[in-house]
């Protein structure tokens, strides 16, 4: 995200006290849900090459 000056960039942490075992489902989600973004706007690319 910009202004046309400055870039901004947003973090996001999570922290946990304890062990939670579905850490790992909740990670893979979201490396799903990334890949799946990343996917349908490839495919966009893809059958619109003109507008980018």
């Amino acid at each position: 995200m910009t202004d046309g000056k400055i870039a901004y960039i947003l973090y996001g942490i999570e922290n946990q006290a304890e062990i939670h075992y579905a850490m790992a489902v909740k990670n893979n989600l979201y490396d799903a849900l990334e890949y799946a973004v990343l996917q349908y706007f490839i495919s966009i690319i893809q059958t619109h090459p003109n507008c980018y």
